[in-house]
C-alpha cells in the first residue's frame, strides 16, 4: 500500500527515522532534510514513506491511515527496524499519530510538524469531498488553486513553481483519495494523554492551516518540546529548510548525543 524510499547510514549501529509527508507532495519533500542531518550523523538511516498514490506507491481507490500506517510498520519490520522515531508535516502528522495509537510500544520519539490531532467535523469533512470531486473533474489545477496560497507565504512565492512540479507528479485520483482518507481519520486529541516518548512539535508562524489552538493541544503531550519557525507558512521544512533540519537535529541530539 506505502512505498518506502530508504537511505542507509553509513556507519552502525544505527539510529532509525521515519518521516512521511505532507498533502499533496510526496517524500521527495524530505530529501534535503534526509541528506543533510545524514551528512553530520554517519549512524543515521532515514526512511522516507509515500503514502497509497503519492511518489513510488500505488494508487489506491480508497484507504485509510490506519491502514497505511500497518502497510508501514509491516515494511519496517521486514528490514528489521523495531523502534524508530517517527516523524510527519500536516497529512503526514496525522499518520505519525494512527502509527503511534497503533503501536506505542514501537516508537522512540515523535516529530509533529505543522499538523494537529483533531479529526475533520462534519463542515470540513463536506469541505473535503467538495474538493475531492473538484481534483477529479479539473485535475492539478483544481490543487493549485485551493492549495498553494495555504502552503506558502507571499515572501516564498518562488516556490510556487516548485511546489506545482511536486503536486503534479501525483495523479489526480490519487489527491482525490487521499483527500477522503484525510476526512475520515480516526481522532487523536485523547491519544496525546498516553504519548510517552519525547516529542518535537514544529509550526510556523504564519500558517493559515493550522491553528494556534491545535498546537496548543499537541503541547498537552507530557515530554514535548515546541518551536515555531518565524515567518513560515503551513510548509516550514520547505520554506526554511535549514532551520527545520536545525530543529530535528538538536531533538535527535536528545536521544542519541551529538547535534549538528
Amino acid at each position: 500500500m506505502i512505498a518506502l524510499r530508504t537511505k542507509k547510514a553509513s556507519t552502525s549501529p544505527t539510529q532509525d527515522l521515519v518521516l512521511i509527508h505532507a498533502f499533496p507532495l510526496t517524500s521527495t519533500m524530505y530529501d534535503f532534510a534526509a541528506d543533510t542531518l545524514q551528512k553530520a550523523r554517519p549512524d543515521l538511516t532515514v526512511h522516507l514513506v509515500d503514502l497509497p498514490g503519492f511518489g513510488a506507491a500505488p494508487h489506491r481507490e480508497k484507504w485509510t491511515l490506519r491502514e497505511a500506517m500497518e502497510s508501514l510498520h509491516q515494511k519496517l519490520d521486514e528490514i528489521g527496524v523495531a523502534a524508530p522515531v517517527i516523524g510527519g508535516t500536516s497529512m503526514g502528522g496525522y499518520a505519525v499519530l494512527a502509527y503511534y495509537k497503533t503501536y506505542p510500544q514501537e516508537v522512540s520519539g515523535l516529530i509533529l510538524s505543522n499538523t494537529k490531532a483533531a479529526a475533520d467535523d462534519e463542515a470540513a469533512k463536506k469541505k473535503r469531498e467538495v474538493f475531492a470531486q473538484d481534483v477529479e473533474k479539473r485535475g492539478h489545477e483544481a490543487v493549485y488553486e485551493n492549495m498553494l496560497d495555504k502552503l506558502i507565504s507571499p515572501q516564498y512565492s518562488e516556490l510556487r513553481e516548485q511546489l506545482k512540479g511536486s503536486i503534479a507528479v501525483s495523479d489526480p485520483r490519487s489527491i482525490a483519495a487521499a483527500l477522503r482518507a484525510l476526512a475520515v481519520r480516526e481522532d487523536s486529541v485523547e491519544l496525546l494523554k498516553s504519548i510517552d516518548v519525547p516529542t518535537l512539535i514544529i509550526s510556523g508562524s504564519g500558517d493559515a492551516i493550522m491553528s494556534k489552538d491545535d498546537t496548543a493541544t499537541l503541547q498537552t503531550i507530557r515530554n514535548a518540546h515546541a518551536v515555531v519557525i518565524e515567518d513560515t507558512a503551513h510548509l516550514s521544512i520547505v520554506e526554511a529548510p535549514d532551520r527545520w533540519v536545525e530543529e530535528v537535529d538538536t531533538f535527535l541530539s536528545t536521544l542519541t548525543g551529538s547535534p549538528l
